[in-house]
């Protein structure tokens, strides 16, 4: 997405770091940003790991200031999530379970939840897979809550979050006062 890039792009050259943009189209069309900076890549490999399944959210990011946190939620999302106005849905993918962790996490300090699954390259649809990904899926009522609280710079994605109308009833509990409301099964 072209907002991205500019973005992207604008951040390096006001660092003064050279940066090309990289297009290339293998099963999907794939963009990458290239910064040239020696220092900031040994900075990033230190903080957040290097290769992508190896990728991480370091402490000292889970625990930030709620701008920050929505800073990173709104980067990465931005890049690697998407929004499904339709389906209700928003949905953040990697194939390092420690990123999706570490989201999942700063989404809970902003009160907003989500499931995560496990799927394995069987189970992919679209594009061939080739390695175990983990999926943090937000719906219904958290869904509403990430569209307050995070502003994309993705516009298409941004546009997608604004048109989405999560229910604010759950579909698979009951619940009262911020409570779930589980069936009594049996009383002994």
């Amino acid at each position: 997405e072209q907002s991205v890039i500019d973005w992207v792009t604008n951040w390096f050259h006001m660092y003064n770091i050279n940066s090309r943009v990289d297009r290339r189209v293998r099963e999907y069309e794939s963009v990458s940003v290239l910064g040239y900076s020696t220092i900031l890549a040994k900075l990033l490999d230190k903080i957040v790991g290097n290769g992508a399944d190896k990728k991480k959210l370091p402490d000292m990011f889970l625990n930030g200031p709620t701008e920050f946190i929505q800073g990173i939620v709104n980067g990465y999302f931005s890049g690697d999530g998407h929004v499904n106005y339709n389906n209700k849905v928003i949905v953040a993918v990697s194939i390092s379970k420690q990123i999706i962790d570490g989201l999942s996490y700063i989404l809970n300090r902003l009160g907003i939840f989500g499931a995560i699954t496990k799927q394995t390259p069987v189970q992919s649809t679209g594009y061939q897979q080739k390695h175990i990904t983990y999926r943090l899926t937000i719906r219904s009522s958290w869904a509403n809550k990430f569209k307050e609280q995070i502003t994309l710079i993705n516009k298409p994605k941004n546009d997608n979050l604004q048109k989405l109308v999560g229910t604010n009833k759950h579909r698979n509990y009951e619940t009262y006062n911020n409570s779930v409301l589980d069936p009594i099964v049996s009383i002994k």
